[in-house]
């Protein structure tokens, strides 16, 4: 049986950047604990993967380039071009839309949490303060789903 050959050059940059990027990702969201906030090591590969297949994408727009003529060449370089650059922008929106969890953009108003007949203030109180951790847990939540979604998203426009 013949062994499958890996890319090479330009392709086998991007296919390895992919891949570095799936384990890190992986990696990252194994040993992210429900009380973790810090998303900044995500941001980073991220970050990095992008710089590395803007590059690529400069790459192939170069090689472009040596065909002063154009052609059929360098259209499908400057297709592919476009095709990796529009990679490095999801990679770029989902590092530049990740953010810190924040305790304060949990919506919750004290107010809407109505007091029963006869209830104490230590009770109603208790009550409250409930509905406010409540509150925050949902929107923690909400934000990790978001975190993993738009991780998830960036590695899925990987174009190969």
């Amino acid at each position: 049986m013949a062994k499958a050959r890996k890319p090479q050059g330009k392709l086998r940059r991007l296919y390895d950047a992919h891949e570095n990027l799936e384990k890190n990702v992986a990696q990252f969201f194994s040993s992210w604990s429900d009380e973790d906030s810090d998303v900044s090591g995500l941001v980073c590969v991220l970050e990095e993967t992008r710089n590395e297949v803007e590059q690529v994408a400069e790459e192939y727009r170069e090689s472009a380039s040596a065909f002063p003529n154009g052609g059929g060449i360098a259209d499908a370089l400057e297709e592919k071009a476009d095709m990796v650059e529009s990679w490095a922008s999801a990679l770029d929106d989902a590092a530049n839309g990740i953010e810190e969890w924040r305790e304060e953009s949990a919506l919750f108003d004290p107010e809407d949490v109505e007091r029963r007949e006869g209830e104490s203030d230590e009770d109603y109180a208790a009550r409250v303060e409930e509905a406010r951790e409540e509150a925050v847990r949902e929107a923690r939540e909400e934000w990790r789903e978001e975190v993993r979604r738009l991780a998830e998203d960036a590695l899925g426009e990987y174009p190969l």
